[in-house]
């Protein structure tokens, strides 16, 4: 995603996704305009799809939550502690960014398999980075 509608200036990489089959969810703060799709190995595009929902529309961190891969949940509760589990061998890293989708923390990056606690100091929106299959509970 870039900022920069009338000169072609690419900023920070917001995300960046293998092929595959799975879905992405990431934060992209409102003042980003353009999407650059890069052909992958080969030269070939991969096929997608890209649309934007509101913060509003996301799933809520209740008492858990699951997933593999990139994905954003809303916590719209006080300071708690949640446990991370991971599986298998693989990388995750948790962000709290404020609901505007500015402000952003880490919270913990971590190798798996792992099972451990993170501190979440509040309310916000959770964006987790993963290749692996991952779960959340507070």
């Amino acid at each position: 995603m870039i900022d920069t509608p009338e000169r072609l200036e690419q900023g920070s990489m917001l995300a960046a996704f293998s092929i595959g089959s799975g879905r992405a969810r990431v934060i992209v703060p409102r003042e980003y305009t353009h999407l650059r799709v890069r052909p992958g190995r080969g030269g070939r595009f991969p096929r997608w799809k890209f649309g934007f929902r509101g913060s509003g529309s996301l799933a809520e961190l209740g008492n858990a939550a699951e997933g593999k891969g990139e994905d954003v949940l809303r916590y719209t509760g006080g300071r708690t502690t949640v446990r991370l589990e991971l599986k298998e061998a693989g990388r995750v890293t948790l962000r709290l960014r404020s609901f505007s989708g500015g402000y952003g923390a880490e919270l913990i990056t971590c190798d798996g398999p792992f099972r451990g606690t993170v501190d979440l100091p509040g309310p916000g929106l959770i964006e987790v980075d993963s290749r692996v299959p991952w779960t959340i509970t507070v």
